[in-house]
C-alpha cells in the first residue's frame, strides 16, 4: 500500500499512539481504534474507550509492517465517504 492511500485504509482495528497533540494530556497516550466518526476516534485501552477528535493530532500506527505518524487533519471525515474519495495529488 502506498503511503497516499492512507486516506482509503479501514483504520478500526489498528494500534494507535498520539506522538503530538494541542492537547498536552493525549501526548503517549496508546490503545486500538475501535470506531471512527466524521470528527473523531474512538480509542480502546485497557478495557476502557476515549474519544479524541482527529484535527489537531499526530498519530503513530502500524499498517502492512510499516509504521506510519500520520496527521488526523488528513483523515477528517465521514470514514465511509473517505474511503471511496478520490486522493487529491
Amino acid at each position: 500500500m502506498l503511503i497516499k492511500n492512507i486516506t482509503k485504509t479501514e483504520l478500526i482495528g489498528l494500534p494507535f499512539d498520539i506522538v503530538s497533540a494541542r492537547n498536552p494530556s493525549l501526548v503517549g497516550m496508546h490503545g486500538t481504534i475501535v470506531d471512527e466518526t466524521r470528527y473523531t476516534f474512538l480509542i480502546q485501552k485497557n478495557n476502557k474507550n476515549k474519544r479524541v477528535m482527529k484535527e489537531g493530532i499526530t498519530f503513530r500506527t502500524a499498517l502492512d509492517n510499516r509504521i506510519l505518524e500520520i496527521r488526523g487533519s488528513v483523515l477528517v471525515g465521514r470514514p465511509e465517504e473517505r474511503i471511496k474519495s478520490r486522493v487529491k495529488k
